[in-house]
């Protein structure tokens, strides 16, 4: 994909984190140091490869997979150290039932740690449905929004944004 999109002119080649399972399915594992460890090393020959190719792999952090939040995405951006490895954000893919209530706290913590290294925005919108997250369109669930787009406007003004579930 990293060959394909340098030869289209495509800039970014995005990609979420998974789980440390042929399964690629949620495990207590995925959360873990050595999956992180795993991750970090496997990765760092296709961000090279990036590099060589001039296209920037960005990774989206998921809840359910390896780089779960936006403590362990900063780990892996500067284990890697390269300005060909940025990020995917989407907030709403590191909220869950569990922890949605402190959106505002990730929403902050997201910014101030990796806002430097995000290179675009997936925008969507969650609803609580049976204590299960259902993802929806923008400014129609429970994701606070006026913050969100304060913080794009003060830490990243010209990203480019991608709309979901419209």
């Amino acid at each position: 994909n990293i060959r394909f999109a340098a030869h289209m002119g495509a800039g970014v080649v995005g990609t979420e984190t998974g789980a440390p399972n042929t399964e690629y399915k949620f495990e207590e594992a995925c959360w873990s140091d050595w999956a992180l460890e795993r991750f970090i090393d496997g990765l760092r020959p296709v961000v090279e490869y990036a590099e060589k190719m001039g296209v920037i792999i960005a990774i989206e952090p998921l809840y359910k997979h390896i780089v779960c939040n936006f403590e362990r995405a900063r780990r892996v951006l500067d284990a890697i150290d390269s300005p060909n490895l940025q990020l995917i954000f989407d907030p709403v893919n590191v909220l869950y039932a569990g922890n949605y209530e402190k959106q505002d706290e990730i929403i902050r913590t997201a910014f101030e740690l990796c806002g430097n290294d995000i290179c675009c925005m997936h925008l969507k919108d969650f609803m609580l449905e049976n204590g299960e997250m259902k993802s929806v369109r923008s400014g129609s669930g429970l994701l606070n929004y006026p913050l969100l787009m304060s913080y794009v406007k003060t830490y990243k003004p010209f990203v480019h944004c991608l709309l979901e579930n419209t």
